[in-house]
């Protein structure tokens, strides 16, 4: 006879009691989010639906205009569209956390924000590497550029 104990969720430890500074670190964090998503790390963001509505007019103004149908301009929207994904894989967990008194996560939900953050972080070193390509493309073999 086996002693084993079988847990579907894991406890995570890294919060503790912070008591009255759970709501101001709340805000902090909810700030970082909107600022990540809205701007990609370039420009200060205030809420989450300003944020996500930036990165889609970004979307859907590459898209729908013709002279905005080059590579790069179709990577930068990519990379719009990576952001989104990404943090919003990571920040609504983070952000229920701080405000919760119990910290736990079952095995699928953390397996599923890990592979949410890993692809994410993939997609975007190979948008990185793409555009680098392409750009080297452009100057360096220029007349080969709009034959790719």
């Amino acid at each position: 006879m086996d002693n084993r104990t079988v847990s579907f969720y894991f406890n995570l430890t890294m919060f503790m009691n912070i008591g009255h500074y759970c709501y101001p670190a709340f805000i902090f964090f909810l700030l970082l989010y909107s600022f990540i998503v809205c701007t990609n790390l370039a420009m200060t963001a205030l809420i989450y639906s300003f944020i996500s509505s930036a990165n889609l007019v970004i979307i859907l103004v590459i898209f729908r205009e013709r002279t905005l149908h080059k590579r790069m301009y179709m990577f930068i929207a990519c990379l719009s569209v990576n952001s989104l994904y990404g943090s919003t894989g990571f920040y609504p967990k983070f952000l229920m956390d701080l405000l919760s008194t119990t910290h736990v996560i079952s095995y699928a939900g953390c397996f599923l924000q890990g592979f949410v953050l890993h692809s994410s972080a993939c997609a975007d070193f190979s948008l990185l590497v793409l555009m680098a390509y392409d750009r080297y493309v452009a100057i360096c073999r220029p007349l080969v550029y709009h034959s790719i």
